[in-house]
């Protein structure tokens, strides 16, 4: 933070504290210093450490999510596989790839209506009185939303407590296969309204290299004495119960400079 302060250039606003610091820095009156005080730079820093630490925290635990259900379900792990190694040659994966790799995007998609990592938002309030299935709930009121209960709705999903990544792939006019955006928009990961996740895109961006990269780079095989197991273990997110595998870099990707950023 301190860094960022001392080569802040509005013109030039690249990351979250520098974002934050142009924000304060506006809403100064005419009359006041154009300096951040040291009142302002604790904030900063706290919802620096906020921002950064939660998109860290869930981001992480959904990719353990990932691969501990690719090791649950190995016909999925070997579909996925196939996609990428097909898809890409020896190259690594970039954001360009998305499109021309549905089954990842419907991979990613399921593990986060599935895990559902996060199974309840934070809390929101009412703006207004609201009708809801007969009952008033009136303005002001706390408002805690069950993702896990959505993402597992018998009513919206067909057989919801399946691990299905095909649920989320079409056809198109042409007749190819596609990522389904319109059923993927009924999954709540990143909470819904105003207050949504605003990091919720760079996640599912991340997710979408990091998972990518893996198998294109690297064989996963489950530990035998440590079978895996779709089981969760409760916290502040919901993750896997356990995770122990054998990785193995692919012979192309052992030489050091084969992988570069």
């Amino acid at each position: 933070v301190d860094e960022v302060l001392k080569t802040f250039d509005n013109d030039d606003v690249t990351n979250v504290v520098a974002s934050m610091t142009s924000e304060v820095l506006e809403k100064k009156s005419a009359g006041e210093t154009r300096e951040i005080t040291e009142s302002e730079t604790k904030t900063i820093t706290a919802l620096s450490a906020d921002i950064l630490g939660a998109g860290q925290h869930t981001t992480s635990t959904t990719f353990f999510w990932v691969i501990n259900l690719l090791l649950c379900f190995p016909k999925v792990l070997h579909k996925l596989t196939e996609e990428v190694r097909s898809k890409l040659g020896n190259r690594l994966p970039t954001l360009e790839d998305r499109a021309s790799l549905p089954y990842v995007e419907a991979v990613l998609t399921e593990v986060l209506r599935f895990s559902s990592p996060l199974s309840s938002t934070i809390p929101h309030s009412t703006l207004k009185d609201v009708k809801l299935a007969g009952h008033t709930i009136k303005r002001g009121t706390m408002v805690i939303i069950s993702q896990y209960a959505v993402n597992h709705d018998p009513q919206n999903w067909k057989n919801p407590e399946n691990f299905d990544p095909e649920r989320f792939l079409t056809k198109n006019e042409d007749g190819k296969i596609i990522f389904n955006e319109s059923l993927s928009d009924k999954v709540i990961a990143f909470s819904i309204g105003e207050r949504k996740c605003p990091g919720s895109q760079l996640s599912r961006m991340l997710l979408f290299l990091a998972t990518a990269l893996l198998v294109q780079v690297s064989d996963l095989s489950a530990d035998l004495e440590r079978p895996p197991t779709a089981a969760a273990e409760y916290g502040l997110m919901l993750r896997p119960k356990h995770l122990s595998l054998k990785l193995t870099l692919r012979e192309h990707w052992q030489r050091r400079d084969s992988i570069r950023a």
